[in-house]
């Protein structure tokens, strides 16, 4: 399966690469970036109308996250999956063809790998044979689509597929690897104004298939994100916007899973977690220093939400060129629960 997912990306790019020489080339030195964490950097544009040839832009992103509780390595919901380590590797292919100043359409490629790490909640803490491993492979495949209104606002309109392989350490009849396939469609809404506000909303619909199966639909995904940000310092004209900036910002992030109970085939597993940040960012040169408070609302498998997580949130993060770094650790705490949840997390990314 994970052969022939790299052999379809290697047929999506190549079909992309022999249109591309066919296109006619225009001059231009206008940059643009692409949604979905894929960052291409252009400096051949379009002149009015036709196609250019695109520069290919490659990115490797690197995430390691540390839970704990009450300083001890523990899973906790605060981390990915809820796992005691979660470790993520992603490198990112893509592309970008400028129709014309209100149309950019932009093919991308994602292979991400994850490792999940925890220990059993029958073998006590420290003892090495009692740590599970739930390893994930995901290919992606994408194509978004960019309408910009100038001086309002972008509309995105993406679709994406998926293929979805998790890894078992002790594969049997009973518990083989899982392999499912993904469609998510999804369309986002952006604008940033030169009074110093920005804003986002995304919404994205997964549905998720399971072609071994004898019911084929494993699952429903619903995914918003929203954003919020406004640059204090904007009105100041002794501050050069371009290296300095304070921001007041509101983030929230919105996951909900509905999937098919294996024993009956009812859809009832439904899981929510959600994700909300208000705070301050400020921007020196290359380096984002972020303190902000958080709520974090955790629900699993049909339980009551009663995993309400309140904190606080800081972070730091640099960029030069291509290269950048980011640190960040949450701290919160359960209501009606005494202890301190913690995690900590350390990235990098890297494009060519």
């Amino acid at each position: 399966m994970k052969k022939r997912g790299l052999l379809l990306v290697l047929l999506f790019f190549v079909s992309l690469g022999l249109f591309a020489e066919s296109s006619e080339e225009n001059k231009g030195n206008k940059d643009s970036k692409v949604s979905n964490g894929i960052e291409v950097e252009s400096k051949k544009d379009l002149q009015k109308s036709g196609l250019i040839k695109p520069k290919v832009n490659f990115s490797f992103y690197n995430n390691v996250q540390l839970a704990s509780t009450n300083e001890k390595l523990a899973k906790n919901a605060l981390s990915n999956f809820g796992a005691m380590t979660y470790i993520e590797n992603r490198a990112t292919l893509g592309m970008a063809f400028k129709v014309n100043n209100f149309y950019t359409v932009k093919p991308w490629a994602i292979e991400r790998f994850e490792t999940h790490l925890s220990y059993a909640k029958s073998v006590p803490t420290g003892d090495p044979d009692g740590i599970t491993f739930r390893g994930r492979n995901r290919i992606f495949l994408g194509l978004t689509n960019i309408f910009t209104v100038p001086k309002v606002m972008k509309i995105s309109l993406d679709l994406e597929y998926k293929i979805e392989n998790d890894l078992r350490p002790k594969i049997t009849a009973s518990n083989p690897n899982s392999v499912s396939h993904r469609l998510s469609p999804s369309f986002k809404f952006n604008g940033k104004y030169n009074f110093g506000f920005n804003w986002m909303f995304m919404f994205r619909n997964s549905v998720i298939l399971d072609a071994r199966s004898t019911y084929p639909l494993r699952g429903l995904q619903f995914t918003s994100m929203a954003n919020l940000s406004y640059n204090v310092l904007n009105e100041v004209k002794s501050v050069d916007n371009k290296k300095y900036g304070l921001d007041i910002f509101a983030n929230n992030f919105f996951l909900g899973n509905l999937f098919k109970k294996p024993s009956t085939n009812d859809y009832k597993n439904f899981e929510l977690y959600d994700k909300f940040f208000i705070g301050f960012r400020g921007r020196v040169k290359g380096f984002k220093p972020e303190l902000a408070t958080a709520v974090i609302v955790n629900s699993l498998k049909g339980k009551p939400v009663d995993d309400i997580y309140a904190g606080l949130k800081m972070g730091l993060s640099y960029k030069y060129k291509k290269v950048s770094f980011g640190l960040s650790y949450i701290g919160a705490k359960k209501a009606n629960d005494s202890n301190w949840y913690s995690l900590g997390s350390a990235s990098v990314k890297f494009g060519l």
